[in-house]
């Protein structure tokens, strides 16, 4: 068998791979805004609940603490230790406060309970310190810590984008006792 019969039927699947695949993108082009209409109702994540998850990397402005890091706030804000942190995790009643700590700055969460007080898909989070567990994507005890050491670029990138997306979202009514914010 001449080898230009195989070339020449290798390139004929190729060339019906890529029209099978510029078919399927097409049809994803035309039904993204669906996709994205039952993603923002169906799925439990606040990002896509709430708005556009592109918004949500955006720096905040304005709110409580000062946009430059410092953790200087317009009005003074309280000092947390975790202990004191830990209170503040909605199951002491229905309208109880919810706080969690990131990137050394405690936000009231009250307003997200249904995600974050004890019977939410984050309920984990409240009352706690959630660096590491954010930048991971980990819903366990053991990655509720502020410790970011070991992490790769990716996963600080991921950090970073949760605390803008904190900052925006809630205010800051604390910040956490000897921590210091990533850079």
């Amino acid at each position: 068998r001449p080898s230009h019969v195989s070339l020449a039927g290798g390139m004929a699947a190729v060339r019906r791979s890529l029209l099978i695949i510029s078919a399927l993108c097409a049809i994803l082009g035309l039904l993204w805004p669906q996709i994205e209409e039952y993603l923002k109702d169906k799925t439990a994540c606040p990002i896509f609940k709430d708005g556009d998850p592109k918004e949500a990397m955006k720096p905040p402005t304005g709110g409580t603490a000062a946009p430059d890091g410092n953790h200087e706030a317009s009005i003074p804000l309280r000092t947390f230790t975790a202990e004191e942190l830990s209170k503040y995790d909605g199951k002491q009643s229905d309208d109880s406060p919810i706080y969690l700590a990131v990137d050394g700055i405690v936000f009231d969460v009250s307003a997200g309970r249904n995600y974050y007080g004890p019977d939410g898909s984050y309920g984990i989070f409240g009352g706690r310190i959630c660096d590491r567990a954010l930048a991971l994507g980990k819903l366990e005890n053991g990655y509720l810590i502020g410790s970011l050491e070991g992490l790769s670029e990716k996963e600080i990138t991921t950090h970073k984008h949760w605390v803008n997306f904190f900052k925006k979202k809630y205010s800051a009514v604390g910040v956490l006792a000897g921590y210091l914010p990533s850079k």
